[in-house]
């Protein structure tokens, strides 16, 4: 999703692995390390890797569009796996 944000803000095409390599860092290091506050550790990470790539006034909000989405779609996708679920429980259910 953090590629795809880059690109859709202006990113050149030849940095989409760049991209990807950071933010595929940030977050497996969090995973890696369990601390208290490990998202903000991420979300530093990510700015400070961003600020390699993209204008100043842009970071901010790569960084907010790509977590927002990454967590909607999820939530989304949950949602549509249980009411699909449910629905198929229910109608096998009928006599």
């Amino acid at each position: 999703m953090t590629v795809c944000c880059f690109r859709a803000l202006g990113g050149r095409a030849a940095l989409t692995g760049d991209i990807f390599a950071m933010q595929s860092f940030a977050v497996i290091g969090s995973n890696c390390v369990p601390v208290p506050g490990a998202m903000g550790v991420v979300d530093y990470l990510m700015l400070d890797g961003f600020e390699n790539f993209l204008p100043s006034d842009l970071v901010v909000s790569m960084e907010l569009l790509s977590r927002s989405l990454s967590f909607y779609i999820c939530v989304l996708l949950c949602a549509l796996i249980v009411f699909v679920t449910a629905f198929r429980k229910r109608k096998g259910s009928r006599p």
